[in-house]
């Protein structure tokens, strides 16, 4: 069970690992440089950059003033990490790659209370840099290393000591800054927790959720700006070229359509609706009419993101409107691909797979292509194929293949990464990551979701070391992604698998401490309460904690059942609870609470689980009752339970229970449930007394063959069963009817052997005579008759005439006088007319055979004369074959 939650837990979570994504930023072509004194700044508006005397000046312009900030240089790998303290908007993060520059990358990333900017230098240090702001304005000025080269000095040793010192910009005290970092001892491993590093760019999106739109002006940096192709691919997209700038001529229709863009990429959606339908109706046939509509359409669409359910069609219809007037436009691949978007949005998955299919078709060579084969992909993956997914990504890498940094490239590599481990695939997955690396050393750190698959996919496959170095190394990457809670337990189990539970224990407890109302805080506590029960806990933690018992109590107490009416960490709870009542031996407890987890969550995936442990439970509890003869309980919590019987299926709940009914004579119910647990269980495990009352149940029944079976195992693993002896008697009698009279005379033997009352050895007797009588084998079956008349004084047996039955031996076996003498005793004492005529008969054939025949035809003609439809008629056939035999040998002698 340990091996099994370990691996179910990261199993679990998997669906809470959010697909990412990411975008690329840059500096709009045309910026609002106005500036803002409305208030402080809530987004990054452009990033501008620019090189002037050997030094390279970069330029962050805000939507508001610039307050208390953070500059700070960080050494592995070599950035420069902004903190701007503000209630900024919670956006996606973005990402700009940089081109003849001292800098490689920029990141920009949206917190509660601040804005990250991250500048990725090239070079192996941090080259000396300074900071100011100026109103709306952030200025980094950092001194060019061509610069530098010229004036530094061969010893090179001390160029961090020269990098520029952490500034902090104070306008107020009352500003804090919040410190995330903690320092975790480890003797094993470096330290677990540094905050060394800022937080990537990534937005975190699971594959049903709507498709976010990027600022088409600032996207795919790395284009060459005039378009041009490359290797098949023109990295500028259809969506790219409508929203890039005009040129200013002073004419009253391009100042309009200027504004119209301005406010598009400053997502001012309503005034850019606006302002487009303004121009439509003023300029129907003017210059910029065709990108007019398309970037309605698309402004349209922005401006109902939250509303896409209630106003799809509209939005759809705007879409339409503009590919039915230009039906020819260049710009027709990015609106179709904008509607299928519309339709992914909606969960029409089916509509939107067909539009993204007309993406393919009409549009062959641009990045738009390869954006339709990525939301081809996650739509296949939401629709959970994974295979035609792959396929998908597969395709859009080769189209991308000369392009290893471009981010759909990257993003694609990444989901079939995702994927492959999804499937189980770990090793491909591990390949998958891995070419990422080589491609490009430094994308670990540009997309730490790379460190996050690896060290799943090592935990899968057994290889904590590496586990836990890429766990840990994402974690330091990405000290603020709220997914850390479950990372930190997943680091946290790499050192239990290895027995180093102090180093385990510590991670759980941070976990406790760092995030205490999340799913990894619940975790955490099973964890440590499961250490515990394997007796290798801390002192501490049972201290603080209390026993497994209490903390998987106060884990189901606290739980909100509307909050976490979905949670399987809930139902994981309620799950060990049960179980720890039933070690404690609180059964009617543990009973009690799996009951209530099934109710609750009938169909939860821990169903095998949760049936095991109710076997266990119910099971101690019959035993319990079986031991104390309270059969009557066994049978009321079968009646009561009967569903939940049923669900576990287990043959450990059926027998005792057919037991108890075979105790109180409800042989019917006791044979049903005989029967469940027969099917269920292998030959060599059917106890004795199931094999006997089903075979016994199945001889009743007329079904020889089985009946047959069920004793043959019996016999052979069961050689000192009480049931062996009727066992015997029952399978010679089926011998004795199939008239394999040999085998059936072995068989009463073998019966005969074993201890049986007076009765039931008449009765084996006589059987055995009967079965040697076919064989002709006269002298033995006398030899058993003399012994049944030596013991059937002491039998009174009401149920069985053994006079009847030793009188018609004797009459087969030819000695008709004792059988004569027996049928004469016995009809004196007989009440019942048919049994009286059978008699009758009997006694005429023994006249007869006695050389009697007038006695014997007077009883014949005695019997016609009753009229009796049945036995009259049988006198008078054996009249009519007597008749028949004297007139053959009349004939014969004549």
């Amino acid at each position: 069970m340990r091996g099994y939650l370990i691996r179910s837990i990261s199993v679990l979570f998997l669906p809470l690992f959010v697909l990412m994504y990411f975008g690329n930023v840059a500096a709009s072509p045309h910026p609002n440089t106005e500036k803002s004194y409305k208030g402080t700044i809530s987004r990054i508006v452009s990033i501008t950059t620019h090189k002037s005397e050997g030094q390279t000046i970069v330029t962050v312009l805000g939507d508001g003033k610039v307050p208390e900030y953070i500059a700070k240089p960080l050494e592995a790998p070599p950035r420069i990490v902004v903190d701007i303290f503000c209630a900024a908007r919670l956006l996606g993060g973005m990402s700009k790659v940089m081109e003849d520059s001292d800098i490689k990358i920029i990141r920009v990333g949206y917190h509660s209370q601040k804005i990250r900017i991250v500048f990725d230098v090239k070079g192996s240090v941090v080259p000396d840099f300074s900071d100011k702001s100026v109103d709306n304005e952030l200025i980094i000025t950092l001194k060019s290393e061509e610069n530098k080269n010229k004036t530094k000095q061969d010893n090179t040793t001390n160029i961090v000591e020269k990098t520029k010192k952490i500034t902090i910009v104070k306008k107020s005290e009352k500003v804090k800054v919040k410190d995330t970092s903690r320092d975790i001892e480890n003797s094993h491993k470096q330290k677990a927790v540094e905050d060394t590093t800022a937080t990537p760019l990534i937005s975190e999106t699971q594959h049903n959720q709507k498709v976010d739109y990027p600022d088409e002006d600032i996207k795919h940096v790395i284009k060459k700006q005039d378009g041009s192709k490359e290797g098949g691919l023109i990295k500028i997209s259809p969506g790219e070229r409508l929203t890039q700038m005009v040129k200013d001529d002073g004419k009253e229709d391009t100042s309009i359509f200027l504004k119209c863009l301005d406010a598009y990429k400053t997502k001012e959606w309503e005034g850019a609706v606006q302002n487009l339908t303004l121009y439509i109706k003023k300029y129907p046939n003017g210059r910029y009419i065709e990108k007019a509509y398309f970037l309605l359409a698309k402004s349209f669409d922005r401006l109902n993101t939250k509303s896409v359910s209630v106003k799809y069609k509209e939005i759809k219809d705007h879409y339409e409107d503009a590919i039915s007037r230009f039906p020819n436009s260049e710009y027709v691949p990015d609106a179709v691909f904008s509607i299928g978007n519309l339709y992914f949005n909606i969960k029409n998955y089916y509509e939107a797979l067909g539009y993204y299919g007309l993406v393919l078709k009409k549009d062959k060579d641009s990045i738009l292509r390869v954006e339709a084969l990525m939301q081809k992909a996650r739509l296949l993956l939401l629709k959970n194929r994974k295979e035609d997914a792959l396929s998908a990504l597969d395709k859009l890498e080769t189209i991308t293949s000369e392009y290893p940094n471009l981010p759909e490239r990257i993003e694609a590599k990444k989901e079939k990464a995702k994927t492959l481990y999804e499937m189980n695939k770990f090793n491909k997955s591990i390949e998958v990551l891995d070419e990422l690396n080589k491609e490009n050393p430094e994308n670990i750190y540009k997309y730490p979701d790379i460190s996050l698959y690896l060290g799943y996919n090592y935990y899968q496959l057994g290889n904590n070391g590496k586990a836990r170095e890429n766990l840990y190394r994402y974690y330091n990457t990405c000290p603020e992604r709220e997914i850390n809670h479950l990372v930190l337990n997943q680091i946290g189990d790499t050192y239990r698998n290895e027995g180093m539970v102090q180093d385990a224990v510590k991670l759980y407890r941070m976990v406790l401490e760092r995030y205490p109302n999340t799913d990894g805080a619940i975790i955490s506590k099973i964890r440590l309460a499961e250490q515990q029960e394997n007796k290798d806990w801390v002192e501490k933690t049972r201290k603080e904690m209390g026993p497994p018992k209490r903390i998987y109590e106060n884990i189901v107490k606290n739980s909100d059942d509307k909050k976490d009416e979905k949670n399987p960490l809930i139902q994981l709870s309620m799950l060990k609870l049960g179980i720890t009542y039933q070690k404690e031996k609180e059964y009617e407890k543990s009973l009690a609470v799996l009951k209530e987890l099934l109710e609750k969550y009938p169909k939860t995936s821990l169903k095998k689980e949760l049936s095991h442990a109710l076997m266990v439970t119910i099971e101690s509890m019959l035993k319990e009752e079986m031991e104390n003869h309270k059969y009557i309980n066994i049978i009321n919590l079968y009646l009561k339970n009967e569903k939940i019987f049923s669900m576990v299926n287990a043959p450990e709940l059926f027998l005792p229970v057919a037991r108890s009914f075979l105790y109180i004579s409800l042989n019917d119910k006791a044979i049903e449930l005989f029967n469940k647990a027969d099917i269920l269980l292998p030959d060599n495990e059917k106890p004795d007394d199931l094999l006997f009352s089903v075979g016994k149940y199945l001889f009743d029944q007329d079904n020889i063959g089985d009946a047959l079976k069920r004793f043959d195992i019996l016999i052979a693993n069961h050689p000192y069963s009480k049931y062996l002896s009727e066992a015997y008697q029952i399978r010679g009698s089926i011998l004795l009817k199939q008239k394999q009279y040999r085998l059936a005379a072995d068989t009463f033997d073998k019966a005969l052997k074993y201890p049986v009352s007076k009765c039931k050895r008449v009765r084996l007797l006589i059987e055995k005579a009967k079965a040697l009588t076919g064989v002709n084998s006269k002298e033995n079956a006398l030899i058993a008759m003399n012994e049944v008349n030596e013991i059937k004084k002491d039998c009174d047996a009401m149920d069985y005439n053994i006079d009847q039955e030793m009188g018609d031996l004797y009459l087969s076996l030819g000695d008709f006088q004792k059988a004569f003498n027996i049928f004469s005793q016995v009809i004196k004492t007989t009440k019942e007319k048919s049994s009286k005529h059978s008699l009758k008969l009997k006694l005429a054939e023994c006249y007869w055979q006695l050389n009697k025949k007038e006695d014997s035809l007077a009883l014949y003609n005695q019997i016609i004369s009753l009229n009796d439809p049945f036995w009259s008629n049988l006198a008078k056939e054996k009249m009519d074959e007597i008749q028949f035999k004297k007139e053959n040998i009349s004939e014969t002698l004549n």
